[in-house]
């Protein structure tokens, strides 16, 4: 029976990996599988301090919402996500790296049917701007790191699944967001210099490498992504997002209170940054509570690996607006729950026992 009950999770989590490849329409799968989840939630993962950061950061963010503009729904959406959260992190409790496992082949598995309907009549359908592959995700920007992180984690798998990393990071480079490439170079750095000092100091002679030739590499970017018709790597609607930035910190400063969520889209202003848009619309509270959730899943994050998924989907954040992304929740809970699974990272190095479970 237990064996039963096991194999039933394990499928679900497998459609629910799929499932985050198929978000143009919400709420859409992802959502009702999420319902079969649930009564799997472990009180453990109810009680974590992450959760409890998360949750209370929804609480204020849903006083703000309903008193100001006399709404919830951006605010049941944190809620929802929340959810998502501790279920992962509760699978993870009960069955471990099988948990890590199905998650990440579903998630490789819909990188593959996504891709074979390129070979269809509707593959134009998948692309946006007639140049940058969407698939089933209403932007690339969020296409883009959903794949990475599924592409990077693939690489945890154990034999020769990892070649299905192949798939979601292919989604990944046709996607063609600047900022995802960009975030996962950072990663890589900060991944392999933490906890070396020779490799810090080594990743910090590149880095400063790269800031003496940043004229060439911007040129050389420049005609690369001209040539494939993805335009300069920095084009004139960033000047915009600069702006909205600016205007978004004036507003804010200006009160020195929470502008409430929903503001930004309320009065034309995309915010274009996580950290920016939590500070501007829920506050110094729930944007420190947010930090202490993301540090809390770096420190618990073993497999280097898998941290380096995490950073990538972290930074990515920084310059877009990650606050209802399903792989940020997805990638904290796998990573705070890393501590009860078992790897053997063959690219980075090094095999990480789980503890009890």
């Amino acid at each position: 029976m237990i064996l039963k009950k096991t194999n039933v999770l394990i499928v679900i989590l497998f459609l629910l990996g799929f499932s985050q490849f198929f978000v143009k329409i919400e709420p859409g799968p992802a959502e009702f599988l999420l319902l079969f989840l649930v009564p799997y939630v472990k009180y453990k993962a109810l009680i974590h301090p992450a959760t409890i950061g998360l949750f209370v950061g929804n609480v204020i963010a849903l006083f703000l919402e309903v008193s100001i503009f006399d709404s919830m729904l951006w605010s049941l959406t944190s809620l929802y996500l929340t959810l998502l959260f501790v279920v992962v992190l509760s699978c993870i409790y009960r069955i471990g790296y099988d948990a890590y496992s199905s998650i990440i082949i579903g998630g490789c598995f819909g990188c593959v049917i996504t891709l074979l309907i390129l070979l269809t009549t509707n593959s134009p359908d998948l692309y946006r701007y007639g140049i940058r592959f969407t698939g089933y995700f209403k932007d690339p920007n969020v296409a883009a790191p959903t794949a990475v992180f599924f592409g990077v984690a693939a690489l945890l798998l154990k034999g020769r699944l990892k070649i299905l990393a192949v798939f979601p990071l292919l989604i990944f480079l046709i996607a063609m967001s600047r900022a995802s490439y960009i975030a996962l170079i950072c990663a890589i750095i900060m991944t392999l210099s933490l906890g070396h000092p020779v490799r810090f100091y080594f990743s910090g002679l590149i880095v400063s490498v790269l800031l003496i030739m940043k004229d060439y590499l911007m040129t050389l970017a420049n005609i690369i992504f001209s040539s494939i018709g993805r335009g300069a790597i920095f084009n004139s609607y960033d000047s915009d997002r600069a702006s909205n930035w600016n205007i978004l910190i004036s507003s804010w400063s200006n009160k020195i209170l929470p502008l409430a969520p929903t503001y930004s889209e309320k009065n034309g202003y995309a915010a274009h940054s996580t950290p920016l848009r939590l500070l501007v619309e829920q506050g110094m509270i729930s944007t420190i509570l947010f930090f202490i959730v993301c540090f809390i899943a770096v420190r618990s994050t073993q497999p280097k690996l898998l941290l380096l998924a995490l950073l990538t989907v972290m930074i990515n954040g920084i310059v877009v607006d990650a606050t209802h992304w399903r792989v940020l929740f997805i990638v904290l809970a796998l990573s705070i729950g890393a501590a009860y699974m078992t790897f053997k990272d063959s690219v980075m190095g090094g095999t990480y026992n789980n503890r009890k479970l």
